[in-house]
C-alpha cells in the first residue's frame, strides 16, 4: 500500500489511530495478474524490501506484512520453483539478525529472550546530506545503538527494465552522544549478507559511504548507565487551519531539546525557543484527528515520557478548476507553442503545503508538457499556468486536433471535485475544413434550464422509464430515439447529477429539478442519436456522466465527413487500472457544427469503453439541448 494516502481513507471527523501495511513489497517478475506492467529484477528487490521494512517503521507503523513468501505474481522471497532463496530471503533474515535480541526457538516456535528496557536517545546530525537520506535509530538492551541509514532511491528503471546503478552517498555523522571511537559498519551485498567494516569517529564525527540498501551503523556508548529521568512537557496546545497545525507547550528545565511526532513519526526536533512547532506537511488533511506527542531530551539522551495532544484540522476543502486554457498568441504550423490554464480555487478551504498542484497538457493523446507545482492555492484565489516543464512543447501542424487539460493534484486533494479537473476542445491550425465540427467538454452545472438553453430543440431521456422521454413541444429536430450498441444492460434512473428545468415540454410541460436519464452497463455499450446538419452553424450540448470508475467516450460525427470527428473520453477511476479507485464525473459536451452541404446529420454516440471494476461501472446519458449560434 502506498502510505501516503492512508488518511484519505478516513471520513471528516475522524482520528487517525495506529495501522498495520499489508501486501506490500517488489516483484521480480511481470505482474500479469494485476496486468500492471511492472516488474523488477532480485538486485533491486533485495536492496528495497529492507528498506520499506524500515521506512514503514520509522513512520510509526509498528507491523507490515509482505506480499508474498512463495512467489506470487512475481513477488515473494522465493523464486517461481517455490524453494530457491532469492538474495531479498538473506536480505530480511540478515536484517533481522542484525537487529534482535530475542532468539528464535524452533522447536516450540516462538521468539525468546530479550525484554522491554527504557532506551536513550542517540543525539546526532547529518549536516551534509541529502534529503532523499534516510536514518533509524534503534538502541539494545546493553546500550549498543544501531544507526540504520539509507539512501531512499528507486533502485530498477521500469522505463528501460533495467536495474540503477546509483553510487553511494558520502555523509557526515555529526554525534553529540559521547561514543566509543570506532564503529562497526554492516553494508548489505548483492547475495543480501552483510560487508562488516570498521570507520574510526574523529572529533566526534564519522564519514560513511550511504547506498541504496540499509546499511547498519553499530555504535558504543562510553557511558552505559541510565541518564538521570527527565519530565515530559506540560501543556500542550494545538492550533490547526485546513492545512497546517501549530503546537506550544511548556518548557522543561533539564532539556536540551524535544522531539516532535505525529501519529507515532518523529518530524522535527526543536533545540531552541520559541517553544513552538508549524506542521506544514503535505499528510495533512482537512477535518482529520492527528495525535501529536512533545518528548523532552536532555543532554545525557534522557527521553521524557510522550506528552500527547489530538488536534483536528478544519473541515475546509478546496476544489480546483479549469476557467480556460489554450495556447499563448496565435497557433501557426511549425511553430513551438504554449500552453496556458487560468485556474481557480473554488472550495472554501487552501490546498495543502508542499503538494504540487499542476496542469497537465495533451495534444492528440499525447502529453506536451506540465507546469511547475502551485500551491498552496487560497480559496477564492486565481492562478495563471504555464507548461513551461516536461517533452518541450508541440509544435503546431495544420489540422483539427484535441487539446486537453488536466488539473492535476496526485489525488492527495480528498473531497475535491473531479469532474472540474478536465476539460477538452478542439483546436484548429492552418487552413479550415469545408465544414465545421468543433467540440469542448466541462464539468456540467448543477442545474440547466431546458426552455432557455435549447431554442431549437432539447430531449430528456430515461423520465418515467427507460423508453420514456420528453422533448421540446412541436420541435422534432433532434432523432430523439437511441441508436444501441453492445450488449449490456440499459434502465432508467432518477439519480443523475444534474437538476433539469423546463416550461415548453411534452408529454409533461413543467418540472423542476429533475434528475431522471438513462444508464447502462457493459464496455463497449454506448447509444447514439442524431441532429441536422446543413449549412447553418449549430449549437448541441449533450450532458452525461459515469460513476463506479467508469470511462465514456463521445464521438460526434457529420455525415458528409466535411470535417474531422471530435472524440473525446472521460474516465472516472482516480487510480490505476490495477489499483482502481472508482469515481464519478458529470460533464457538458458543446458542440459546434456545419456541414458543407444541406441534408446532412450530426450523430453523437455515447459509449462506455472502460471500467477500474468489472460489472459495476456505468454510463449514464441525461439530456441533449439544440440552438443556432450565437444563442446564449
Amino acid at each position: 500500500m502506498n502510505i501516503t494516502r492512508f488518511n484519505n481513507m478516513l471520513p471528516i471527523g475522524g482520528t487517525i489511530k495506529p495501522f498495520v501495511a499489508t501486501e506490500c513489497g517488489y516483484n521480480v517478475e511481470e505482474d500479469k495478474t494485476n496486468q500492471t506492467g511492472l516488474t523488477g529484477s532480485v538486485s533491486a528487490q533485495a536492496k528495497s524490501i529492507p528498506m520499506l521494512f524500515c521506512e514503514y517503521f520509522r513512520h510509526g507503523i509498528r507491523r507490515t506484512y509482505l506480499f508474498n513468501y512463495n512467489n506470487v505474481d512475481g513477488y515473494g522471497l522465493l523464486a517461481s520453483d517455490q524453494r530457491t532463496r532469492r538474495p531479498s530471503y538473506y536480505a530480511v533474515k540478515n536484517l533481522v539478525a542484525a537487529l534482535a535480541e530475542a532468539k528464535w526457538n524452533p522447536t516450540a516456535k516462538r521468539w525468546e529472550g530479550g525484554k522491554d528496557f527504557t532506551p536513550r536517545a542517540l543525539l546526532f546530525a547529518l549536516p551534509d546530506a541529502p534529503a532523499s537520506v534516510h536514518t533509524l535509530s534503534l538502541q539494545k538492551e546493553n546500550g549498543e545503538f544501531s544507526l540504520l541509514i539509507w539512501n531512499e532511491v528507486q533502485n530498477f528503471d521500469q522505463d528501460a527494465k533495467r536495474d540503477l546503478d546509483h553510487r553511494p552517498v558520502t555523509v557526515t555523522i555529526a554525534l553529540r552522544t559521547p561514543v566509543q571511537p570506532e564503529a562497526t559498519i554492516l553494508t548489505q551485498n548483492a547475495a543480501g549478507g552483510h560487508e562488516v567494516s570498521v570507520g574510526r569517529i574523529t572529533g566526534g564525527r564519522l564519514q560513511v559511504n550511504v547506498p541504496p540498501s540499509v546499511m547498519i551503523v553499530r555504535l558504543t556508548p562510553l557511558d552505559r548507565a541510565a541518564p538521570k529521568p527527565i519530565a515530559a512537557p506540560a501543556h500542550i496546545a494545538g492550533e490547526a487551519t485546513e492545512n497546517e497545525v501549530r503546537l506550544r507547550w511548556e518548557p522543561v528545565p533539564e532539556a536540551a531539546g524535544y522531539c516532535i511526532l505525529r501519529n507515532g513519526w518523529h518530524i522535527a526536533t526543536v533545540t531552541k525557543a520559541p517553544l513552538e512547532y508549524l506542521d506544514q506537511s503535505s499528510w495533512l488533511r482537512p477535518g482529520l484527528g492527528y495525535t501529536y506527542e512533545v518528548m523532552a531530551i536532555s543532554a545525557a539522551g534522557a527521553m521524557s515520557p510522550r506528552a500527547a495532544a489530538v488536534v483536528r484540522t478544519a473541515a475546509r476543502f478546496p476544489d480546483l478548476t479549469v476557467l480556460d486554457f489554450g495556447f499563448q498568441g496565435e497557433t501557426k504550423a511549425g511553430t513551438k507553442t504554449r500552453a496556458f490554464a487560468k485556474v481557480k480555487n473554488i472550495g472554501n478551504g487552501a490546498t495543502p503545503h508542499r503538494i504540487a498542484c499542476a496542469a497537465t497538457w495533451i495534444v492528440d493523446g499525447s502529453v506536451i508538457g506540465w507546469s511547475t507545482p502551485a500551491g498552496p492555492i487560497q480559496p477564492g484565489e486565481e492562478r495563471l499556468l504555464f507548461s513551461d516543464a516536461g517533452p518541450g512543447g508541440w509544435t503546431a501542424t495544420d489540422g483539427v486536433h484535441l487539446l486537453t487539460c488536466v488539473l492535476d493534484d496526485i489525488n492527495r486533494l480528498p473531497g475535491e471535485n473531479k469532474s472540474n479537473n478536465v476539460v477538452d476542445r478542439t483546436i484548429l491550425v492552418g487552413p479550415a475544413p469545408k465544414g465545421l465540427l468543433s467540440g469542448s467538454s466541462e464539468a456540467a452545472p448543477g442545474s440547466v434550464n431546458l426552455t432557455t438553453e435549447g431554442t431549437l430543440d432539447w430531449v430528456l431521456w430515461g423520465f418515467g422509464g427507460k423508453d420514456g422521454l420528453v422533448r421540446k413541444a412541436n420541435a422534432k429536430l433532434l432523432a430523439a430515439a437511441l441508436q444501441k450498441t453492445g450488449m449490456g444492460y440499459c434502465d432508467a434512473t432518477v439519480g443523475c447529477p444534474v437538476g433539469l428545468n423546463w416550461s415548453d415540454g411534452e408529454p409533461t410541460a413543467t418540472a423542476t429539478d429533475c434528475h431522471a436519464g438513462l444508464w447502462w452497463n457493459g464496455v463497449g455499450t454506448g447509444h447514439a442519436f442524431s441532429g441536422p446538419a446543413d449549412t447553418t452553424e449549430r449549437v448541441l450540448r449533450v450532458y452525461v456522466a459515469g460513476i463506479e470508475g467508469a470511462a465514456g467516450t463521445l464521438t460526434a460525427r457529420l455525415s458528409d465527413d466535411s470535417a474531422p470527428p471530435y472524440v473525446s473520453t472521460r474516465n472516472g477511476n482516480a487510480a490505476f487500472p490495477w489499483a482502481a479507485v472508482p469515481g464519478s464525473f458529470s460533464t457538458v459536451y458543446t458542440i459546434r457544427y456545419r456541414a458543407a452541404s444541406p441534408g446532412q446529420r450530426l450523430t453523437i454516440e455515447w459509449k462506455l469503453t472502460g471500467e477500474a471494476n468489472q460489472f459495476i461501472g456505468q454510463a449514464r446519458m441525461q439530456a441533449a439541448t439544440l440552438a443556432r449560434a450565437g444563442t446564449p
